[in-house]
């Protein structure tokens, strides 16, 4: 089921307020907004880069090899392609 980014941020500041304001509810706090700032940047595709030596493929966030040229999401980082432009 796909939400949208403002269901997923009302959720987050339901939960936000549920959490006590101790130190451990402000850790949670940091690491669900890390969370979703992480979910955030991958919807976003960018442009694969092809490393002009060898002709590789490879991940534009994590500058991992891409083994196969129809993956849609680096295996790695989880960051989403965009093959428009070189293929």
């Amino acid at each position: 089921m796909k939400y949208t980014k403002r269901e997923i941020i009302s959720a987050y500041r339901i939960l936000t307020k549920n959490i006590q304001q101790n130190d451990l509810g402000w850790r949670g706090k940091m690491i669900l907004s890390d969370v979703l700032d992480d979910y955030f940047s991958r919807i976003e595709g960018e442009i694969v880069v092809v490393d002009p030596k060898c002709g590789s493929f490879r991940c534009p966030k994590c500058n991992t090899v891409i083994t196969s040229r129809y993956d849609h999401y680096c295996r790695d980082c989880g960051q989403k392609f965009d093959w428009r432009e070189t293929r």
